[in-house]
């Protein structure tokens, strides 16, 4: 998916100038093992995702067109909120560029991700007419629950059903952020 910077913290603004060759200070998504995709939304700005289907590098980049070979990055670490996603995204791109892939450490696996697939999980099953201990049994299994917990499993569906209404209802943006 494609995020403007404004939107996602962890989307790299970046300013792009033509390079006349590759060297260690371009990078030439034509020649990076690794796929990228680029949409173009108008001359001079483009959205970039670089990477697999579970690590990837978002950049949004004004100036020369990414897709045309080498080019110099600089990049805007403007603003305190949003430093640390940026300097983690600029952290992979850097490894990115120095080993020629992603590494599994620089994409640590968020806590609270399993969280919300269940809570997504959940209203859809619920959408499609499954009880709470249907939803249970389907989320946790069916030796997880039995007469003592009965009542603990139904209310932590209960409440990844109120997560799931919540977020979808604060919109699709905000699902993912605390």
């Amino acid at each position: 998916m494609f995020w403007p910077a404004a939107r996602d913290a962890s989307t790299l603004p970046v300013i792009a100038s033509p390079a006349a060759d590759d060297g260690p200070d371009t990078i030439n998504l034509l020649r990076l093992p690794v796929e990228s995709v680029i949409w173009r939304e108008r001359a001079g700005h483009e959205y970039v995702v670089i990477g697999d289907r579970w690590r990837r590098v978002r950049l949004e980049a004004v100036g020369a067109s990414l897709a045309g070979g080498p080019v110099h990055l600089r990049y805007d670490l403007s603003g305190f909120r949003r430093l640390r996603a940026s300097l983690v995204s600029l952290g992979r791109l850097e490894a990115l560029k120095r080993l020629g892939r992603l590494p599994r450490a620089l994409f640590a696996r968020d806590p609270v991700a399993g969280r919300w697939m269940n809570a997504l999980a959940a209203r859809d099953m619920r959408a499609a007419g499954a009880s709470q201990i249907d939803i249970a049994i389907a989320l946790f299994g069916a030796s997880e629950i039995d007469a003592d917990s009965i009542e603990r499993i139904r209310k932590r569906v209960a409440r990844l059903l109120q997560l799931a209404d919540r977020r979808i209802a604060a919109g699709y943006q905000r699902f993912f952020v605390d």
